[in-house]
């Protein structure tokens, strides 16, 4: 495991594994499941409307991350499509 991930605060449930999906991540072009597989993309247990908030840990040219709890996102960084995750409920 990398640095960068050790210093990550991620609450073990917003990790892929950790759940399963009810709805799963998708978009036209089909990077942003790939992002969620590869733990580049995260989701938390927060919802609004029709989906749970998604974030995403950005890092400044030195490779120090921006902000140590993540920045949300709502819109595919590839293609721009509006991310709609839900989580299955136990």
């Amino acid at each position: 495991m990398s640095d960068l991930k050790k210093n990550l605060i991620l609450k073990p449930d917003h990790l892929r594994g950790g759940f399963e999906w009810d709805v799963e991540p998708n978009c036209k072009c089909g990077n942003l499941k790939t992002a969620f597989d590869e733990d580049i993309l995260f989701v938390s247990n927060t919802a609004d409307d029709e989906s749970y908030q998604c974030y995403v840990f950005l890092i400044d040219k030195q490779g120090d991350l921006h902000r140590s709890n993540g920045t949300p996102i709502s819109y595919c960084p590839w293609c721009g499509e509006k991310i709609k995750v839900l989580k299955k409920q136990k």
